[in-house]
């Protein structure tokens, strides 16, 4: 029986070394950090809010200026006709009264 010596690779350990969990630390590429989940949540709720805020201080003034301008006008045309009646009202009460003290009727 013919024994074959082989020699093992160099990053092996053989039994007659001492391995500390040292050395093994060492040895292994450090992880990428946790990801805190949390954090991660809060600046996107964050960016989201920026970008909501964005949006609504471009798109409100517009929106709002047209509203006023279509509530306004419906309110004058309201107040015109209101005023109109209560003017017609008012002359037809004044005629009546001074047809009445004069005795022309």
């Amino acid at each position: 029986m013919n024994a074959v010596l082989r020699v093992p690779p160099d990053d092996v350990p053989t039994l007659t070394e001492v391995v500390r969990p040292s050395d093994l630390a060492a040895a292994v590429e450090p992880a990428d950090p946790p990801v805190d989940a949390e954090r991660v949540v809060l600046r996107v709720v964050s960016h989201m809010q920026d970008l909501a805020e964005a949006r609504l201080r471009e798109r409100l003034p517009p929106l709002l200026e047209q509203l006023v301008s279509e509530l306004l006008g419906g309110l004058v045309r309201e107040f015109r006709e209101d005023l109109l009646l209560g003017l017609h009202d008012t002359v037809r009460q004044a005629v009546a009264e001074e047809l009445a003290r004069t005795g022309l009727r």
